[in-house]
């Protein structure tokens, strides 16, 4: 008995991107999607368990399976090889590109991409859609998933070891670069406060305490034309990343110095030329131990000019659970850190001899709070 009909003239495994001529293979017309379905297996269904809780984990494992998958693409390659084709190419010539050997599961890999949205089936084999463009183009919406697909997943997946013993996480040294791209999703926020500020102290010298990329000293001085700038990066990598970012838009009145707070603050100090008229920290005092926050506040107050200004942006504490995620995140790492309460960072702001004049949030809906604090003249 044979199954082959009469236009099967290929062997097992049949190119389901392609027949003679190229053509996609011819979709069947599809089934409805509700199926019928007796009252009595609804109902037996609902007397078994919690309906609530299955219904729950069906629709949250489906965001995390996509989420996973939409990584897995990225991570392959596939996406990254079909960006610069313009046109299309089948699985066998992408996994070439993108140095695979698995070609059946990368065309598997590929058609998840196609339920997801990101690519398409053409003639000739697979193409980006618009979504999938973005996708690869953007850098932040990219780097999120990469991110929270990636060591945000493996925390949950690797903490039952870590709980038994095994070893902590080193996830911010490890993916610095990573972590720093996906920032960028809270910076235009993040940025309208800090330019506020620039406004409010009208700064000659600027400090930005853990500057990363040197996106908002960038900003500070293109915002302050006569300002000059220092940034403090504590990671060589993003500290180079930040320098030819400043370089390229204000060539030399800002620099990067590779180093943290308060070792190198004497040195920044003397790389601006006097106390800073405005100190930024933005998403690095949890880095800081608890007891030690108002000591290293009131060293940075020792920076910073009379009358001047320390700005100091953070995720902090609260019940809710992107808040809740990332102190956990923080508590795994090799060395545990804890996210400030709002409250708790004014009492330190205060306790450093600094006074606030106002603590708000920034993004609607984010954890995310930014407190102005005063070095009193005199």
């Amino acid at each position: 008995m044979s199954l082959s009909g009469p236009d099967d003239d290929k062997s097992w495994p049949l190119d389901r991107e392609e027949r003679s001529g190229g053509e996609p293979w011819d979709i069947p017309a599809r089934e409805p999607r509700l199926a019928a379905v007796k009252p009595a297996t609804l109902l037996k269904v609902v007397r078994e368990g919690s309906p609530l809780i299955r219904l729950r984990a069906f629709r949250d494992g489906r965001s995390a399976v996509r989420l996973a998958g939409t990584r897995a693409l990225l991570d392959s390659g596939l996406l990254d090889a079909l960006a610069p084709l313009g046109g299309s190419a089948n699985a066998a010539r992408l996994a070439e590109r993108a140095e695979l050997t698995d070609v059946e599961l990368c065309r598997a890999l590929l058609e998840l991409g196609a339920a997801y949205g990101l690519v398409r089936s053409v003639p000739g084999g697979w193409q980006l859609t618009r979504q999938g463009r973005s996708l690869v183009g953007d850098s932040t919406g990219r780097a999120m998933v990469e991110a929270l697909g990636g060591y945000h997943y493996d925390l949950y997946r690797e903490l039952p070891a870590q709980l038994r013993g095994g070893p902590r996480r080193d996830d911010l040294e490890v993916h610095a670069e990573l972590i720093a791209r996906v920032s960028s999703a809270l910076a235009p926020f993040i940025r309208d406060t800090v330019l506020a500020a620039v406004d409010e102290v009208r700064p000659q010298r600027v400090l930005d305490i853990g500057c990363g990329e040197g996106e908002y000293l960038t900003a500070m001085l293109k915002h302050s034309v006569t300002a000059t700038g220092v940034g403090l990066e504590a990671d060589e990598r993003v500290a180079a990343l930040a320098s030819e970012r400043l370089r390229r838009a204000h060539g030399d009145r800002g620099q990067v110095l590779v180093g943290s707070a308060p070792a190198d603050l004497a040195r920044a100090a003397e790389a601006l030329g006097g106390p800073a008229d405005l100190v930024l920290l933005a998403n690095v005092i949890y880095y800081v131990a608890p007891p030690e926050r108002a000591a290293v506040l009131e060293q940075i107050a020792s920076v910073t000019a009379p009358g001047g200004a320390v700005l100091v942006t953070t995720t902090v504490a609260e019940p809710t659970a992107a808040s809740r995620h990332l102190g956990l995140l923080f508590q795994a790492q090799r060395v545990p850190m804890l996210l400030p309460t709002a409250e708790g960072l004014v009492a330190d702001l205060r306790r450093a001899g600094l006074a606030v004049d106002r603590s708000r949030r920034v993004a609607p809906g984010e954890p995310v709070v930014a407190a102005l604090a005063r070095r009193q003249p005199g």
